[in-house]
């Protein structure tokens, strides 16, 4: 297991837990982020994480993202491969 701001852009990761916060968790399980679901990791560096979950796009900040333990099920292509059909949150840089 490992923090989710660890992940290499294009991996495809399996969420197993999901921080310890009351307030973050119950935020992120409404988001999509359960325990058990698989997440394409479209990019995540110091800044933001942008993920593709249940079809849609989500973006995390960073803070987050060490706060959800995950397990990387396959290392994956470029981000740019990926199946999201449109990546707003992460392509959109600078405002």
């Amino acid at each position: 297991m490992l923090p989710l701001s660890k992940v290499p852009a294009g991996a495809t990761i399996r969420i197993v837990q999901v921080g310890d916060c009351p307030a973050m968790r119950s935020r992120l399980l409404a988001l999509g982020l359960t325990p058990g679901s698989t997440v394409k990791v479209d990019s995540c560096g110091c800044g933001q994480c942008c993920l593709c979950v249940r079809g849609g796009q989500l973006a995390i900040g960073h803070g987050m993202a060490e706060k959800i333990m995950v397990r990387v099920l396959d290392r994956g292509a470029a981000a740019s491969d990926l199946a999201c059909p449109s990546r707003p949150c992460c392509t959109r840089r600078g405002g």
